[in-house]
């Protein structure tokens, strides 16, 4: 049996399972006579699911299902649109979509530390005034934190569409300036004190003048 289709199969059959993150899964003998193939390679496969995040050894446990780590999750979708060398047009599409999806979730879930972290994200644009290039990282950390405050682990998990658009010099190097950090932080602060009011709309109304969502034709006028 080929390594692939035996990765495929055996993780086919985890699945099936319904086991839960911390689960012990059979050991390497059982699943070797179970596949029909010897313990090296089930034990190759159960390598790969480790290196993949799917499974753990725990000490004195065996191997086990690994618990839900989104930040790996996250890292592994950014590197797979990294490599994909996605355009950049499609980037901006699908940000713009995932923001203005999880806002309003955000706007009823964001809690009072997360509030006081994106007047912080804030704070911190205006002091680097003079560094556009450190003010746009906590442009970017103002974003991340509202797919954080969505509190949906799924939609988290998204945040790879923003970071790689971020990590875009061409993109982002018009952005470099004061006059821009200004606006923006004045943009920022429009959609924060929406999200502070219970206001849904106008938050998503901030957003969309915030990203030009109609000018880059997503949204009709």
């Amino acid at each position: 049996m080929a390594e692939e289709d035996l990765f495929a199969q055996v993780k086919a059959y985890l699945t099936s399972r319904g086991l839960k993150p911390g689960d012990k899964i059979e050991t390497e003998t059982a699943m070797a006579e179970r596949f029909g193939v010897s313990r090296h390679h089930i034990r190759q496969v159960l390598t790969v699911m480790v290196q993949a995040g799917i499974l753990e050894r725990a000490p004195r446990r065996g191997t086990v299902i690994r618990n839900f780590d989104q930040t790996s999750l996250s890292d592994h979708i950014r590197f797979q649109f990294e490599v994909a060398r996605f355009d950049v047009a499609e980037f901006k599409e699908a940000r713009i979509l995932v923001e203005r999806a999880v806002l309003p979730l955000a706007v009823r879930r964001i809690t009072p530390a997360e509030l006081a972290h994106a007047d912080k994200t804030i704070e911190e644009m205006l002091l680097h005034l003079d560094h556009p290039e450190e003010a746009d990282m906590f442009d970017r950390d103002f974003h991340l934190l509202l797919l954080q405050a969505c509190g949906n682990h799924v939609l988290e998990a998204f945040s790879g569409v923003l970071t790689t658009l971020f990590r875009s010099t061409d993109y982002r190097r018009p952005y470099w300036t004061r006059e821009r950090i200004l606006r923006i932080a004045r943009e920022h602060r429009l959609i924060l004190d929406a999200i502070r009011q219970g206001d849904a709309q106008a938050a998503v109304a901030a957003l969309d003048a915030h990203l030009g969502s109609v000018k880059l034709g997503i949204l009709s006028r």
